[in-house]
């Protein structure tokens, strides 16, 4: 499978590998969540055409859905939000 590709990369190897005989992927790995949803628009389609398998990395979006993080949260200057913004995710939105 591959990660985080775009939907137009995934079919042109899925093309690919059909017209060469060699393996296709099965499963497609990509970053979802409640407050990250852009893979419903082209991703979703691409799998349900082809048979593919979805994991989705962060569902809680790198911890920001599960109130540990954002604006008046407890420890809001501690970890990993805290220095870099992974996934990216619109803040006001979640």
């Amino acid at each position: 499978g591959v990660s985080n590709w775009q939907a137009w990369r995934i079919a042109k190897a899925l093309g690919i590998a059909e017209r060469k005989g060699f393996a296709r992927f099965e499963t497609i790995q990509s970053y979802y969540s409640i407050a990250g949803r852009d893979l419903e628009r082209e991703i979703v389609p691409l799998i349900n055409e082809e048979k593919l398998g979805l994991m989705v990395w962060s569902p809680m979006a790198g911890g920001l859905l599960s109130g540990k993080y954002g604006p008046g949260a407890p420890g809001n200057g501690e970890g990993r939000r805290a220095s870099f913004n992974f996934p990216p995710v619109n803040e006001d939105r979640a």
